[in-house]
């Protein structure tokens, strides 16, 4: 579908049919539809395809499966699942080098939905986190934990790096998810590269 040339804001004129000024709209409406990529059929939408919280943020998320076998809830950490399509599972690796996201809502497991995977969003933590230092996984299950390293321009994120504490506290944690989602800069990809910071 391509956009309309020519969009009238008289029509429909003094002779025209008022069908085109229709016409124009649903050509309009379906170029919105093609660029942003929405659903064509079915027409209505069962589920959000992204949340804003009420503080403004409006993280990056990804619409997955939790193959967990236990029910998530916002702010749990899990990691991309390699054994089903398009889900997650529970990764309870300290440090993982695992891609990781962070659940957006309450997903039952067996059951599809958000996960953040870039951008401000709670997190759960074990402990107490520091502002500025990067948070890796636990072995506590669903749970990140401060890896005592603060971002700085010479220092590399540690092994498994996949967010960074916004703020000092314990449980839940406002944090920025990194975009590499875990790896860090011992055994995945350095976001700072990824940001052009180095």
């Amino acid at each position: 579908m391509a956009f309309p040339e020519t969009i009238d804001p008289a029509a429909p004129a003094d002779t025209d049919s008022p069908s085109l000024g229709d016409d124009q709209f649903r050509a309009l409406k379906q170029f919105l539809v093609d660029v942003l990529g929405l659903p064509s059929s079915p027409t209505a939408v069962a589920a959000a395809a992204t949340k804003m919280d009420s503080t403004g943020q409006w993280p990056s998320h990804v619409r997955l499966t939790n193959k967990t076998g236990v029910a998530l809830a916002a702010g749990d950490v899990v990691g991309l699942d390699a054994a089903n399509n398009s889900a997650v599972t529970l990764v309870d690796v300290a440090s993982t080098q695992k891609p990781l996201v962070v659940v957006r809502e309450t997903i039952a497991n067996n059951a599809a939905g958000l996960f953040v995977n870039a951008g401000v969003i709670d997190i759960a933590t074990t402990g107490s986190s520091t502002r500025g230092n990067y948070l890796v996984k636990s072995v506590t299950t669903k749970v990140a934990a401060d890896s005592g390293i603060a971002i700085g321009d010479t220092i590399s994120p540690p092994a498994g790096a996949f967010a960074v504490a916004l703020e000092t506290g314990t449980t839940p944690v406002t944090a920025f998810l990194l975009s590499t989602g875990g790896g860090g800069g011992a055994g995945g990809v350095d976001p700072a590269l990824l940001w052009g910071l180095r």
